[in-house]
């Protein structure tokens, strides 16, 4: 009796496992997302293909849990299905599609489940529940960043760096900026548009700084979406050494003086020592100076100026070279200036000059000229007891008419007249000026030259000097 039980249970429990496949394998169900990823606060389709395996047709109605969705659930905001009812023929399939909205409030992204019930109407027998995944993303993960891993960069050089950037959101996404951030480098770079579950493949020209330390640097990704942020990662990048030198010449060139500035710009990522030469003559040396102070360097029978000095990255040295001409300038006018005045001393004297003025012509050719003799106290001091003598050629005749100062004495010859003024002082710049007529046929001989006049006086150191005034020629009227 005991062992027909035990076959009696073996065979029912038997029988209820077969059914409960027999179900199970009558309703056949698959769900496929339309979008691997869901940003947060949007909407997603799942399609459920359900597939009636068994003899007889079914009607089976679709509705989600109750408990995974508002308000209940804190992830997904609806679940709809379309449509919530279906009829399938025996070994027949259909389509439903599962309209899902996650809530935007949800912080953490990552795997969320909800639950499909499954009920036939016509057999209570068949009651199923069907389980969906989704992948969620928050807005600022929309895009995922693949970096070339630990390129190799030359700082101060252009180098590429590429990225390959996917769109996980079910839309296109435009105008939108990279954003590269590291100490040493810094840029944007715009695309127009990454289209929707879509790979863009970005290839960026980047120059570090040339001063940058070689190593490893950490880089920060950044995408924008509008100014908002869809996507960011940091990675890594390799600084390679750089010892590099930028020189600069400046000259600056003014009258009689000439500034070079020579500017050594370390703009590579190592320490660097360098040496500068500049050649110099002996004759340029007295009138240059050097900041900062160079060494005198003998080379082949030529001399330089030199320097040597040790540069640590982004430092600069600055050599300055003054040649100034102005001294010796300075020095050549004085010079001048000295000749000039002992020259002025030694030939300020007193001056006589004489001029004459045709007074009128008769119809018999005989003119009435009149003679200035101009006389000027140049010199600093009193002049005493002058004698101022001028001949006059015996083809004139001396008028008696004298202007302010008369003849202390008038001489006469076979040659001429000799005519002699006394004046008995000159100050410092005091002038005199002595006028008188004579008649002169010039007609006859065409010209007449009046020889020069004299000043005679003495000197402190009791020397004669003597100054002759200029020649006058006078010629006949036409």
């Amino acid at each position: 009796m005991k062992k027909l039980t035990i076959i009696i249970t073996l065979f029912l429990l038997i029988l209820f496992t077969f059914n409960v496949n027999s179900i199970e394998n009558t309703i056949e169900i698959t769900s496929e997302n339309e979008n691997p990823f869901v940003v947060t606060g949007s909407e997603t389709i799942v399609k459920l293909t359900i597939k009636n395996n068994g003899i007889r047709d079914q009607i089976l109605s679709i509705t989600p849990d109750k408990f995974d969705k508002f308000p209940f659930s804190e992830v997904f905001d609806y679940i709809i299905t379309e449509p919530n009812q279906i009829k399938i023929k025996s070994h027949k399939e259909k389509l439903v599609k599962i309209r899902i909205r996650t809530r935007e409030d949800i912080q953490k992204q990552g795997r969320y489940y909800n639950n499909i019930n499954i009920k036939s109407l016509t057999e209570n027998t068949i009651n199923l529940q069907h389980t969906i995944s989704i992948s969620l993303i928050t807005p600022e993960n929309i895009i995922s960043i693949e970096p070339e891993n630990k390129p190799q960069l030359i700082p101060g050089k252009v180098s590429q760096y590429q990225l390959v950037l996917k769109n996980n959101a079910n839309r296109d996404l435009n105008n939108l900026k990279i954003q590269l951030e590291s100490i040493p480098y810094t840029g944007e770079f715009d695309i127009e548009l990454i289209g929707a579950n879509s790979k863009y493949i970005a290839d960026l020209n980047i120059k570090t700084k040339s001063s940058s330390k070689e190593g490893d640097h950490d880089i920060t990704i950044k995408v924008f979406e509008r100014g908002q942020l869809r996507g960011s990662k940091t990675n890594k990048i390799t600084l390679t050494s750089n010892p590099d030198i930028e020189e600069q010449r400046q000259i600056n060139k003014n009258f009689l003086s000439t500034n070079i500035k020579i500017i050594k710009n370390n703009i590579g990522n190592e320490q660097i020592t360098k040496k500068v030469k500049y050649p110099i003559t002996k004759f340029q040396r007295i009138f240059t100076s050097t900041t900062p102070e160079a060494i005198i360097l003998n080379e082949n029978e030529n001399k330089y100026y030199f320097w040597s000095f040790t540069l640590e990255p982004d430092q600069e040295y600055i050599i300055e070279i003054n040649t100034d001409y102005k001294v010796l300038f300075v020095i050549a006018l004085l010079i001048i200036f000295v000749i000039g005045l002992l020259s002025y001393f030694k030939t300020k004297n007193i001056n006589i000059t004489k001029k004459v003025f045709r007074i009128k012509s008769d119809k018999e050719g005989i003119s009435d000229l009149k003679i200035l003799l101009h006389i000027k106290n140049r010199t600093m001091q009193d002049i005493h007891h002058i004698k101022i003598l001028d001949f006059i050629p015996s083809s004139a005749k001396l008028s008696e008419d004298f202007g302010t100062l008369n003849p202390g004495k008038t001489e006469k010859n076979d040659q001429g007249i000799r005519l002699t003024w006394d004046i008995l002082t000159l100050e410092p710049g005091e002038e005199r000026i002595i006028s008188y007529k004579i008649h002169s046929k010039i007609h006859i001989s065409g010209k007449m030259t009046l020889p020069q006049a004299i000043v005679k006086y003495r000197k402190k150191n009791k020397k004669h000097t003597q100054i002759l005034s200029n020649k006058l020629t006078i010629y006949a009227p036409k």
